[in-house]
């Protein structure tokens, strides 16, 4: 339909004709989601995943829609055939999609040239990439953005009032209804499966199915609009079919401006609430936390909550004169909808849980559970305030927009709510979080939005007794939860008997520290535990530094990749023959948790040693771009199924990481041996065994630990035992390392688990960890969260464990040093033994096998200190009757 003086005579479709087109837009939505997801995930790999840098996709993304609804939404009014419009705009979406990925890759290049000039200058780097992101976007984000008011322009028809809210709403339900099931498909079964480049093919055949459905919509339409023609029954479009319709509140400015700033503000609001809430209810989930889909679960049920409030928007369209109205109550329901989803935050979440993902009988996990539980959580703190913000944009439609410019009103609004959506991360991220934290920041937005509400109520209202009513809920539910807020512990949960020693919601993420009921602090980031002071976190730390150290010929310049406890940090500038120790950071909230872990980093950072540097920024995108060169680089992450702690175990990365080592260096890779089926496991060690085919695997067995260290060289493997010896006869190394009992260096040899031969048949295959398939950030959330992978993985390990002698550089071992190593290793089999007992509390069971292998290496100091049992000692002295029982 055309409001254009050449066409003086319209159609109006019938109404199964009509609901043709939902189907298209359903599959553009799918579509949508899909690419934004996809493209999205790219950009991160170039730019990496620091805030800045993801701040700067997704606001160039959200741009170049608002862009879009604007310029284009005008446009619109005049189209003489918008279906056919329509259907080039998703064939352009569909070619922009396929070949984005080849634009994307001068992306590395005008980073890296930006990186060279600005270097750590975040502001002009962040500038420089929301440039290069946006103009990349620029086309098919701008026919994104066109879609909706141009298919909102095809389907008015002349009717009552409320037939152009209630079609706005209903395509907006729709293609959020698609939005929702391409953001399922992306996070729970595309991506995983298939890769990145084949989900891009999938979202492109949705463009091109929509755009092929509305080709024949918009023959079908013109054909039967001739026959009608050609039988006399015109309708012509003439002053009566464009006027105005009774209820529109003609050339009310003031109101319009008033519902554009609200939309603009609710946008703002609504994206703002989303980036708070998914730092929030990571708090609430148990086993699914911060995996990859614990976030696309958040993101689907945030869609979903949309896509029905705008569909129930329209039951509400003819109940209510005027539809402002309406549109200012909505506004203040959202408001207090907000603070209802902080009082569940704290105090209900947690209990919204279906059942156990643990089958009763055979403790297997069931991933399906697990993420019904997730879905059920974020439904329950999202689900209300998500529906209203659904039904607030075809509200404001029916509010302001004419009918005779419908293309350009819908753009407009739809233009104005984008750019608000812009705005709301970088106001979450940057101004709110860091100055309300997470619940004062949900507390701020609701009364916002309730400001906002009560605006227009009384701008829209003839009863002052029902302003003041409304006015009255809002102050009280404000001061209830202002009142009972949690203030001080925030959202982190902790267990009886432990506190809270430090607090910090940062721009990046919530840092905690919490002191257990023995007196050990662990550092918990978004409620994941990374490092601490305890024996088990300690031996991860010293050993990320001191093993290699040990290993290499001239040691000059480290990396160590992420700060944690700072244990690893300070055990490496205990070396004095390193000139230069480079720390790579994401989140600068973590180092000031640092003087809460003294008893691991004895404080060196207030000590501002010259030789070491903190480097704020995501380390895949520091080394796809530095010109810096390392002897070791020590990647120290959690377990791979949190985060995007995945991407630093992909080909790509551990290509970086060789890139930038100097000659004769060597990367550590710290690998979790829980969480992971053998599968994905071998897929892990697989993937580093690519890029550096001379590695070894090392297992710290002086406590239980449920990691190994990945040692990879970048030219030949060869221990040189003298030079080991010699660096652990340093009076400061060896003592750091005699808090564990690791100070010898044939324990220390003897912790080699296997290498050679034996590994490269024990990982043999052609899958890998890549950006385009990224499998371990899908596939290891999926297993377990017990002890039985560790044990099976550790196992499997064991079945091809062979000698290091092998590889002890000829001439720098004694005949007695041989024989100390050949009996250590010997005892190995039974220290793992002994600490899978521990791991079950068969505590006999396991001092059984501790004995057994002392029997074997009498001098062993690791395995003395294993059979105090110091934690049941602190258990008994605490109170605990089955420590007492154990002992």
């Amino acid at each position: 339909m055309s409001s254009s003086p050449k066409n003086r005579f319209a159609f109006r479709p019938s109404r199964g004709l009509h609901l043709l087109a939902y189907p298209l837009f359903f599959a553009s939505g799918a579509a949508g989601l899909i690419y934004e997801i996809v493209w999205t995930r790219q950009l991160i790999y170039v730019f990496g995943s620091g805030l800045y840098a993801v701040t700067a996709v997704l606001s160039a993304f959200m741009a170049g829609l608002a862009l879009g609804s604007f310029l284009l939404g005008a446009a619109s009014d005049r189209l003489r055939r918008p279906f056919r419009f329509y259907a080039l705009l998703e064939a352009l979406l569909a070619c922009a999609g396929l070949l984005l990925p080849l634009a994307l890759r001068v992306t590395p290049a005008v980073d890296r040239w930006a990186y060279g000039i600005w270097g750590q200058n975040f502001a002009l780097l962040t500038a420089c990439r929301f440039a290069v992101t946006f103009l990349l976007l620029l086309v098919p984000t701008t026919l994104m953005g066109a879609t909706l008011p141009v298919l909102s322009r095809a389907l008015v028809e002349r009717a009552r009032t409320r037939a152009l809210g209630l079609s706005v709403g209903a395509l907006y339900a729709i293609n959020t209804a698609g939005a929702v099931l391409g953001a399922f498909l992306a996070g729970f079964r595309l991506l995983g499966r298939y890769g990145v480049e084949r989900t891009i093919t999938v979202a492109a055949a949705l463009n091109v199915i929509a755009a092929l459905g509305a080709l024949v919509l918009s023959a079908v339409l013109e054909s039967r609009a001739r026959r009608e023609a050609e039988g006399g029954r015109r309708i012509e479009a003439g002053a009566a079919g464009n006027a105005e319709q009774p209820g529109f509140p003609a050339g009310s400015e003031g109101l319009t401006s008033l519902v554009l700033a609200a939309a603009l503000a609710t946008g703002a609001v609504s994206m703002a609430a989303q980036v708070i809430w998914s730092r929030g209810l990571v708090f609430c989930f148990e086993y699914l936390k911060n995996t990859t889909y614990a976030f696309s679960a958040m993101l689907v049920v945030f869609l979903a909550g949309l896509a029905v409030g705008s569909a129930l928007a329209g039951l509400l369209l003819g109940r209510a004169s005027p539809p402002a109205r309406l549109y200012g109550l909505v506004l203040v329901l959202i408001g207090i909808s907000l603070l209802s989803s902080v009082a569940v935050l704290h105090w209900g979440a947690g209990e919204a849980l279906l059942s156990s993902p643990f089958h009763p009988a055979t403790q297997e996990f069931r991933w399906p559970v697990a993420v019904g539980n997730v879905l059920a959580q974020s439904a329950f703190v999202l689900a209300v305030p998500t529906l209203l913000m659904g039904m607030a944009f075809p509200l404001a439609t029916q509010a302001i927009v004419s009918r005779r410019a419908v293309g350009g009103g819908v753009g407009r609004l739809y233009a104005v709510n984008t750019v608000g959506c812009v705005i709301g991360p970088l106001l979450a991220c940057f101004l709110i979080i860091p100055r309300a934290g997470l619940t004062g920041g949900l507390l701020l937005l609701a009364a916002v939005e309730m400001a906002l509400g009560l605006l227009i109520f009384r701008r829209t209202s003839d009863s002052k007794t029902s302003l003041a009513g409304l006015a009255l809920v809002c102050v009280l539910a404000l001061g209830v939860l202002l009142a009972s807020a949690p203030w001080r512990s925030g959202l982190q949960q902790v267990n009886p008997g432990e506190r809270v020693v430090y607090y910090d919601e940062g721009p990046m993420a919530t840092v905690s520290v919490v002191k257990n009921n023995f007196g050990y602090n662990t550092i918990s980031i978004d409620g994941v535990g990374v490092a601490g002071t305890d024996p088990l976190l300690q031996t991860d730390q010293k050993s990320l530094a001191h093993l290699p150290m040990l290993l290499v010929a001239n040691p000059r310049k480290v990396l160590t990749v992420g700060f944690g406890s700072g244990g690893a940090s300070y055990s490496y500038l205990l070396h004095k023959r390193l000139e230069r120790v480079d720390c790579a950071e994401i989140c600068p909230e973590v180092l000031r948790a640092a003087p809460y872990l003294t008893a691991a980093n004895h404080g060196f950072f207030a000590k501002r040693d010259p030789r070491y540097r903190v480097i704020f920024d995501d380390v895949r995108s520091y080394l796809r771009h530095t010109q810096e060169t390392y002897d070791i680089i020590a990647t120290d992450c959690t377990d791979l199924r949190y985060k995007s702690n995945a991407n630093l175990y992909d080909v790509e990365y551990f290509r970086f990481s060789r890139e930038r080592l100097r000659p004769g260096g060597v990367v550590v890779v710290w690998m979790p041996l829980g969480g992971l089926s053998l599968d994905m496991f071998k897929l892990a060690l697989r993937t580093f065994h690519r890029v550096f085919p001379e590695m070894a695997v090392f297992f710290m067995d002086n406590e239980p630990t449920h990691y190994i260290l990945l040692i990879g060289w970048r030219d030949k493997m060869e221990i040189d035992l003298a030079r080991v010896s010699q660096r652990l006869s340093d009076p400061a190394v060896k003592a750091d390392l005699a808090e564990l009992s690791l100070d010898d260096p044939i324990k220390i040899l003897s912790t080699w688990i296997t290498g050679g031969a034996p590994l490269a048949a024990y990982l043999a295959g052609d899958t890998y960890n890549t950006e385009n398939f990224p499998y371990l950030e899908f596939g290891s959330p999926r297993y377990g969260y017990a002890d039985r992978p560790i044990l099976d993985n550790l196992a499997s390990l064991l079945a091809i464990h062979n000698s290091a002698r092998g590889f002890v550089a000829a001439g720098t071992a004694t005949p007695e040093q041989l024989a100390r190593l050949d009996r250590y290793e010997r005892a190995l089999p039974n220290i793992i033994q002994g600490h899978a007992e521990y791991r079950s509390l068969q505590i006999e069971a396991a001092t059984r096998s501790y004995m057994a292998a002392l029997a074997i290496t009498p001098g062993d100091r690791s395995l003395q200190r294993l059979l105090d049992f110091r934690e049941l000692v602190l258990g008994a002295r605490l109170g605990s009757p089955w420590s007492w029982l154990m002992l």
